[in-house]
């Protein structure tokens, strides 16, 4: 018996000097769109808009579109998953809208990363950039697995 279904889609895309992160999920009770766009000189978040399409609890669900716009002028950085969780989460707010906004931030990450790869001609100054920023993140990363791996990247 099939009984339910979730699909979540993230993009990002360069709009001038900032990045725009579109998050969206669908599943067998909700539709929601998040969108931020952050700065890239200072990892600013400058904008927010939260869109419920499709919620359980209409007027109530509703209330956190405005809710999601308190994270405008927070920095993405150490702690935003905490602040995220604080002002967007828990018993006055939504856990779907805190997981869809950690994900866009890290799909911001990887917007700037991509950013790196192509403006950074030098190959070896982008895998210098990548190795220092991304270290701790995974298993790769970590433990210096550059040399089993020469080659694949």
């Amino acid at each position: 018996m099939y009984l339910y279904n979730r699909m979540k889609n993230y993009s990002v895309e360069q709009v001038g000097n900032d990045l725009r992160i579109q998050a969206s999920m669908i599943d067998s009770i909700h539709e929601m769109v998040l969108e931020l766009v952050v700065g890239l000189d200072d990892s600013v978040i400058k904008k927010v808009r939260f869109d419920m399409i499709r919620t359980p609890h209409l007027l109530i669900c509703k209330e956190m579109e405005a809710k999601a716009r308190t994270l405008e002028g927070c920095a993405v950085g150490q702690g935003i998953a905490k602040t995220i969780k604080e002002r967007v989460g828990g018993g006055e707010g939504c856990h779907h809208l805190v997981d869809l906004f950690v994900e866009a931030i890290k799909v911001f990450k990887q917007g700037q990363y991509r950013l790196i790869y192509h403006r950074e001609n030098d190959r070896e100054r982008r895998k210098e950039i990548y190795w220092s920023e991304l270290k701790g993140t995974c298993f790769y990363y970590t433990h210096g697995q550059e040399e089993k791996y020469k080659g694949l990247d």
